[in-house]
């Protein structure tokens, strides 16, 4: 990220002294009369520790080297920025993004700057005890991944942001905050511990949250923007990207803190895709780094049947990836191979404990990872009950596409006999029960993977759960709509996690200010589930014609 790199080659009290003549050390501290109102008695305080200034008397804020420009010149980010670059000789790089994205980079920076300052300030002394003592997270990984600390105050940061010259408008579009009806933005992300989301270029996109005390969901995320998409980020891959090309792997963990450990012993080419499922945008990205991508599972999710169903939908992205749209329409192409392997932990450990507590086990469970079919194979008695022929036929009709999806025949010869022992079965019986399954499945309309298929519009018969979709989308977008929808049925939705969203639609009364409100009290999946239902596109519509619609829908 520019602004770290820039900072990194400042001193900020060479800068400060530039415009504080009186500027004089006080032991490892330097203090000045506050340049920005009138005093007798100094109260500007520089920290050269952490290259920050604080202002202790009527001003009450403080700020890196950045702001103090930004500040004293009376100028906004980009111009400080520029003018700190120019005087070190150092280039600005210029991103290829319209106007609006720049100020979303921009707006993310300050506050990158502001969490990361706060944890670094007197003021995250407990969250940065409870990083090293509790969690094993040394200061230099801390320094290196740009952790950072939101204050327990929710307007401390749009305050600061607002100090710095961002716009209402451009702090409520930022992701950071929730706006209640008086119109007052609140940060997100308050009280908690701040992990940011940085992309391969340095460029911050967006911030998890984790909670310090257990109010609230464990973990929230910036809201979706222009910039920012969890489902198309990857946590850790600005500084993992020169570790995945010397090991020719790219090996990818659940959650933050299992990135930050790996990378803090070494395994520098680890990042999570921050939710077990991979998703198109990315495995775009990870095919073009590294042909193989071992997914790091521990024990407490590896066996559970969502897990299962997400790394079979892990499958389907490696092999086809969304390549764009045409008239509408949705297309496809079939990837290169990549080998996507399971490395499972069966210790009832993360991966985060695990490199803490038994580096050699680590080590020796990515470097022996099973190729995901072997896995699905291998733990089919998990999911079905084989000794039954009813399981046996149910785990046939799930495994089949993956095997005849095989290119080598060897490889597929392979696979026939280790789900033949799987299923204590005669290897032909299994072929044949393989091919049959197929059919089967080809019959009822269901793409198989052998199959030469053109990856267009990909159509499901059933298309209730689009109306689910653009009514809860108009609802949450329009609230004054749901009295139109409340009386719907619970049966009525076919999609549990929409029938979750609607219930909480219903508890609130459509109130998207109450939801906001209570968000520490709700899952944060559902949270997620409204957010991504709140941003679907939808065409522009007269008041009468949008209640004319969710009344046709339900």
């Amino acid at each position: 990220m520019f602004s770290k790199t820039l900072k990194d080659s400042l001193d900020i009290i060479e800068v400060a002294s530039r415009y504080l003549p009186d500027l004089k050390s006080a032991g490892r501290t330097y203090k000045s009369n506050c340049p920005f109102h009138e005093e007798r008695t100094p109260s500007f305080v520089i920290f050269p520790e952490t290259q920050s200034w604080r202002c202790f008397g009527a001003c009450v804020e403080g700020g890196d080297v950045i702001s103090f420009v930004m500040k004293i010149e009376k100028i906004d980010f980009q111009q400080a920025i520029k003018l700190l670059a120019d005087s070190v000789g150092i280039e600005v790089p210029r991103y290829n993004n319209d106007n609006a994205n720049v100020e979303l980079y921009n707006i993310n920076e300050s506050a990158y700057n502001f969490f990361h300052n706060f944890l670094l300030s007197e003021n995250g002394l407990a969250a940065r005890n409870y990083m090293i003592n509790n969690r094993g997270v040394d200061h230099d990984t801390i320094i290196k991944f740009g952790l950072g600390l939101s204050p327990s105050d929710n307007r401390q940061l749009p305050r600061y942001l607002e100090n710095l010259g961002f716009s209402n408008k451009q702090i409520s579009e930022s992701g950071l905050v929730f706006i209640r009806e008086d119109g007052i933005p609140k940060d997100i992300f308050a009280g908690r511990l701040v992990f940011p989301i940085i992309d391969s270029k340095g460029k911050v996109l967006g911030f998890g949250g984790r909670t310090l005390n257990d109010n609230g969901p464990k973990y929230i995320n910036s809201s979706k923007t222009k910039i920012f998409d969890k489902s198309s980020s990857l946590y850790g891959i600005n500084l993992a990207k020169e570790g995945i090309a010397d090991s020719g792997k790219v090996v990818l963990v659940e959650g933050y803190m299992d990135v930050l450990t790996a990378h803090q012993y070494g395994y520098d080419n680890v990042v999570a895709c921050m939710g077990t499922a991979l998703t198109e945008s990315q495995v775009r990205y990870i095919s073009v780094l590294s042909k193989q991508c071992v997914l790091a599972l521990d024990a407490d999710i590896a066996g559970s049947e969502a897990t299962f169903r997400s790394i079979e939908n892990s499958w389907k992205a490696f092999e086809r990836v969304f390549v764009g749209k045409k008239n509408n329409v949705s297309l496809y192409k079939t990837t290169n191979k990549i080998d996507l392997r399971i490395a499972q932990f069966n210790s009832g450990k993360d991966p985060d404990e695990i490199i803490r507590t038994d580096k050699v086990s680590w080590e020796d469970h990515i470097d022996n990872s099973k190729p995901l079919l072997a896995y699905l194979i291998e733990n089919a008695p998990r999911r079905w009950n084989i000794l039954s022929n009813e399981g046996k036929q149910s785990a046939t009709e799930n495994i089949a596409p993956l095997i005849l999806s095989l290119d080598n025949d060897y490889d597929r010869e392979h696979y026939y006999s280790l789900f033949a022992n799987t299923l204590n079965e005669d290897i032909n019986v299994v072929k044949s029960a393989v091919i049959s399954a197929n059919k089967k499945n080809n019959s009822n309309n269901m793409p198989s993977f052998n199959q030469k298929i053109n990856y267009g519009t990909i159509e499901k018969n059933d298309n209730s759960y689009l109306l689910e979709e653009h009514t809860l989308s108009m609802v949450i977008k329009w609230p004054y709509l749901f009295s139109l929808a409340e009386n719907v049925d619970g049966s009525w939705f076919s999609i549990w996690e929409n029938r979750q969203v609607f219930d909480i639609l219903l508890k609130y009364n459509g109130s998207q200010e109450m939801i906001i409100e209570n968000r520490t009290q709700l899952p944060g999946d559902v949270l997620s589930r409204i957010e991504d239902l709140g941003n679907i596109d939808l065409p522009n519509m007269t008041k009468s014609n949008r209640e004319k619609a969710v009344k046709q829908c339900v």
